[in-house]
């Protein structure tokens, strides 16, 4: 029996400890990433071989919106048993919460190249791979209670002027309330945070969307 598991050919006992990684980026940086994962013992996948055939895909993208993000999730799409590594510079808060939606396993920073084997070997093992500095950072932050009521009127459409009449606050007070809010949701304007809020699957709308009566305003 003690035999029979260690059947198979040479390429295939290699697979089983390291990843095959599709390169999904431009020639210039090619050389230089093929070079530092077959350094660690990684194999690349030859250019022109489908993404299918990979254990892993590295994308390099410049901004995580629109066309890039599609790309992400339509690779999420096609290949769903494939680890999907994302390089791209200087990632923040919200572009790593956009990348991980779309069906990013692991983010490295292109600074940090010599990071991305094992980036990949540990997504690849189903692991998770952010930058250290959202250690801290990136779990979801709780929102107060005076947050979530003006939240809550943001997505009615209210203004920050009507959402001060509506609360009895100031403007410069909601508008400070929108600015904490914001940047717990990785939001970058009203829209973006209605758009976490009323989206269903990431479920930022839980205690956000229960308003409290007319009259019941208290709480900061």
């Amino acid at each position: 029996m003690g035999s029979a598991a260690f059947t198979g050919s040479a390429a295939s006992l290699e697979r089983q400890t390291a990843p095959s990684v599709e390169l999904a980026v431009d020639r210039p940086r090619r050389r230089r990433i093929a070079a530092v994962l077959a350094a660690d013992g990684l194999h690349v996948v030859p250019e022109g071989e489908p993404a299918a055939a990979a254990d892993a895909v590295v994308i390099a993208l410049e901004e995580a919106r629109g066309a890039d993000l599609e790309l992400v999730s339509a690779l999420r799409s096609r290949t769903p048993g494939v680890a999907v590594v994302v390089l791209i510079s200087k990632p923040t808060h919200a572009t790593v919460r956009r990348l991980l939606d779309a069906g990013a396993d692991g983010i490295v920073d292109p600074e940090q190249i010599e990071a991305l084997p094992r980036a990949i070997q540990a997504c690849w093992a189903g692991q998770l791979v952010l930058p250290r500095s959202f250690r801290d950072s990136f779990g979801r932050r709780v929102l107060t209670r005076r947050e979530k009521q003006v939240l809550g009127l943001v997505v009615m459409g209210l203004s920050n002027a009507e959402i001060a009449r509506r609360l009895h606050l100031s403007q410069s007070t909601v508008k400070c309330h929108l600015t904490s809010s914001f940047a717990k949701l990785g939001a970058r304007s009203r829209s973006e945070a209605t758009a976490l809020i009323v989206d269903p699957v990431r479920g930022f709308g839980l205690g956000v969307l229960a308003l409290t009566t007319p009259g019941d305003d208290r709480g900061h």
